[in-house]
């Protein structure tokens, strides 16, 4: 079997918080998978503080000692590290990651929409992507999203 493509597709984005749609796609381009993504905003790859920027990257399915516990990594992002794929309601609970969920809604009140259910979003998109190891990360946007 060939590997697994996820796209993510950025919608909104600005300085806080970037906003999009996931999907995976298997053989012939079958979609297997689809979710929201949330990742910090657009802060010139900041380590820790920016989304990764757009590009084609290779995702690793590897241990986690911070999670301690299996996630896919971002490789190849000029200049970071450690960027995963792992549950996140809020995109300040991101240091450069990417969450998906379910629903867009602003659970706290603080003007920023956050997204629902990611634990068990996360948890789909390992068993969405189950037996590989490896799959191709495509990051697009629409203008002005990086």
């Amino acid at each position: 079997m060939s590997k697994p493509i996820v796209e993510i597709y950025r919608r909104h984005q600005n300085t806080t918080q970037t906003m999009g749609t996931c999907t995976i796609l298997m053989e012939n381009d079958v979609p297997t998978f689809a979710s929201l993504s949330l990742e910090p905003g657009w802060n010139n790859n900041e380590v820790s503080k920016s989304c990764v920027p757009i590009g084609i990257y290779e995702l690793v399915w590897e241990h986690s000692p911070k999670y301690k516990r299996m996630l896919w990594e971002i490789k190849g992002v000029p200049g970071r590290s450690e960027a995963k794929f792992h549950p996140l309601n809020y995109y300040y609970d991101s240091e450069g990651c990417v969450g998906l969920g379910v629903r867009p809604i602003d659970m706290n009140k603080d003007g920023h929409l956050d997204i629902t259910s990611s634990r068990d979003t996360i948890e789909d998109f390992h068993a969405a992507l189950k037996g590989h190891t490896k799959a191709l990360l495509i990051i697009k946007g629409k203008p002005g999203c990086n």
